[in-house]
C-alpha cells in the first residue's frame, strides 16, 4: 500500500514569499555532486560540512552527456549510470537526507534508481516508483518502511529529497519542496555491506528496467536530517547551492597550521607579514618588487618579484625546526627568464644546513647540469639529503604550485597538485643553527630565485597529498 500525505502546511509556506537569504545550513554535508560538467564529489570546496573529496562518481554505459540544469550544467543519464565506491561519507548512518533535482525523459521506466545502496545488507533506495518519489529504508530488524508521494513528471525540472530523522522517528519524502509522504520508522539502520554507492542504477546489479532515464543536477547527501523548513528554502533558492560559503584558500592553508605563512601581497614598503600569527615577518632585502601580479586569485591579491641577482626576504630563524621530524614547504612561483649567465640551484625557500625548497640538479652539483624542475632537500646530521628532481619544467612563464615534503621517512615533491617524485631517507631529524630562514635565495648571498613568488608556507609537518592537492585546487580556482 503506497502511504500519501496531503497537508495543509506545506500549501500555505507554497503562497508564503520565499525568504531574502538562504541560511547556512548545519554541519552535515558530505558529498555534493554539481555536475558541471564534471562528476566530482564538490563538498570538500565548501564550508559548514563534513565531507571530504572521497567520492567522484565513476560514469559506466557510455559516455557522460551534460545539458543545461537548474544551476550551471547537470548529468543525463540515459542507457548510462554512475557510480562510487562506498566510502564513510555514503555510509549513512539512522539519520541522513538525499536530495537532487531531476528532469525525466518521455521514455521514463515505471521504478527508476536515483541514488542506490540496496545490496547485502541494504540500507537505503531512494528514487522514482510508478512516477511517485519513494525512500526504502532497512532498519536493523528486517523491515523496510517505505514512503511514496507525489506527482513527478516529464520534461520539467523538479524537486525531490528524502529525509530519515532518527530523533523523531519519522521517515519522509518531498517533491517541489512540500511533503508528499512520510512514515514512522524505529530510528535504525541495518549494518550496510561495502557494495559501492549507485547513482541511476545500482552499482552491483545493474538493470535496465530499472535505470533512471533524465537529468539530474545538484545532488546532495548529508549525514544529518535536513528540517522540512530547509528543504523548502533549497527548493525556492536553487542557485543559492544549499547557502554554503565556498572556502577560500588563505582558509584551506590556515586550517592546516603553518609554521610561517606569507602571502607576499604587500603593495608597498620593505616588509612582509607573517599570517600564521607566529610573528615571523619578513625583510626585504636587495630590490624586491612587491605589488607583482598574484598567482592566486584570492581578493587583493598580490605576489613579490626577485630578479635572480639580489632580491629576497629574510624572515628570520623559525625554532620550530630545530631537529623536527617532519616539514612540509609550499609556494606558488613564476620562472621569469634570468640575467644572462645564470645557472644552479634558484631557492624559493632556504634556511641554511636546514632545508632547501627550489630548483635544482641533475645528478651531481655541477653548473652544466642544472634544470629547472622543482627539487627539495633536508639537511641532517648525515648532510644533505634530497628529493628526485620533480618533472614539470617550471620555466613556461606560467604560475606552478610547488610543495616538498619529508614525513619521517620520504621526501616528496609535488607541482601542481601532484606527486612528482619521492625518495626514501629513513628516519632523520633535521639540523638545529640559527640560520635565517630566507624567501627567495639560499642566505641572501646566492640561489637567488629568478621570477615572482606568491603564498609561500613552511610548516612543522608533512602535509598529506590530499592536503597538497586542496592548496593547489583552492589556489587555482578560487
Amino acid at each position: 500500500m503506497r502511504h500519501r500525505l496531503v497537508m495543509l502546511l506545506p500549501l500555505l509556506i507554497a503562497l508564503s514569499p520565499p525568504s531574502a537569504h538562504a541560511a547556512t545550513p548545519s554541519d552535515g554535508l558530505v558529498s555534493y555532486w554539481t555536475f558541471d560538467d564534471n562528476t566530482a564529489d564538490s563538498a570538500w570546496l565548501y564550508s559548514a560540512n563534513a565531507g571530504a573529496a572521497e567520492d567522484n562518481l565513476r560514469h559506466l554505459g557510455g559516455p557522460a552527456q551534460y545539458v543545461p540544469g537548474i544551476v550551471g550544467r547537470a548529468i543525463r543519464l540515459d542507457r548510462s549510470y554512475m557510480t562510487a565506491r562506498f566510502s564513510a561519507d555514503v555510509k549513512l548512518g539512522t539519520s541522513y537526507t538525499i536530495e537532487a533535482w531531476i528532469k525525466l525523459s518521455e521514455t521514463a521506466s515505471p521504478r527508476q534508481r536515483l541514488v542506490f545502496h540496496w545490496g547485502g545488507d541494504k540500507g537505503y533506495h531512494f528514487g522514482i516508483r510508478d512516477r511517485w518519489v519513494c525512500l526504502y529504508h532497512k532498519q536493523a530488524d528486517g523491515q523496510e518502511p517505505h514512503p511514496e508521494g507525489g506527482a513527478v513528471v516529464d520534461d520539467r525540472w523538479q524537486h525531490v529529497a528524502a529525509v530519515a530523522d532518527a530523533k523523531n522517528k519519522r521517515l519522509a519524502v518531498f517533491l517541489d519542496g512540500n511533503v508528499v509522504a512520510e512514515l514512522p520508522y524505529d530510528g535504525t539502520v541495518a549494518d550496510t555491506a561495502s557494495e559501492p554507492l549507485g547513482v541511476g542504477d545500482s552499482a552491483s546489479g545493474p538493470d535496465e528496467d530499472s535505470r533512471y532515464r533524465g537529468a539530474i543536477d545538484e545532488l546532495a547527501v548529508w549525514n544529518v536530517a535536513l528540517s522540512d523548513e530547509t528543504i523548502r528554502r533549497h527548493f525556492e533558492q536553487p542557485k543559492a547551492r544549499f547557502g554554503l560559503v565556498r572556502r577560500s584558500f588563505r582558509q584551506v592553508v590556515l586550517d592546516d597550521g603553518p609554521l610561517g605563512y606569507w602571502p607576499l601581497d604587500e603593495m608597498e614598503g620593505d616588509t612582509v607579514k607573517d599570517l600564521s600569527g607566529n610573528g615571523y615577518t619578513g625583510k626585504c632585502l636587495g630590490g624586491v618588487t612587491l605589488g607583482h601580479p598574484a598567482g592566486v586569485s584570492v581578493p587583493d591579491g598580490r605576489a613579490a618579484a626577485t630578479d635572480g641577482v639580489d632580491d629576497c626576504i629574510n624572515v628570520g630563524d623559525l625554532d620550530p625546526l630545530d631537529g623536527a621530524k617532519a616539514i612540509s614547504v609550499e609556494a606558488w612561483v613564476r620562472w621569469i627568464e634570468p640575467p644572462d649567465g645564470f645557472h644552479g640551484v634558484a631557492a624559493a625557500l632556504r634556511k641554511e644546513a636546514v632545508f632547501a625548497f627550489g630548483t635544482g640538479w641533475i645528478g651531481d652539483n655541477s653548473a652544466s647540469e642544472s634544470q629547472r624542475k622543482a627539487r627539495f632537500w633536508i639537511h641532517t646530521d648525515n648532510g644533505w639529503s634530497h628529493s628526485d628532481n620533480g618533472t614539470t619544467d617550471i620555466d613556461d612563464g606560467r604560475w606552478h604550485h610547488m610543495a616538498g615534503t619529508y614525513d619521517g621517512e620520504y621526501l616528496r615533491i609535488y607541482v601542481d597538485g601532484i606527486q612528482e617524485s619521492h625518495r626514501k631517507v629513513g628516519r632523520v631529524a633535521l639540523s638545529s643553527n640559527a640560520n635565517p630562514l630566507f624567501i627567495g635565495s639560499a642566505s641572501g648571498r646566492g640561489e637567488f630565485f629568478p621570477g615572482a613568488i606568491d603564498e609561500a608556507a613552511v610548516y612543522d609537518r608533512a602535509l598529506s597529498a590530499t592536503e597538497v592537492y586542496e592548496h593547489y585546487v583552492f589556489g587555482s580556482s578560487e
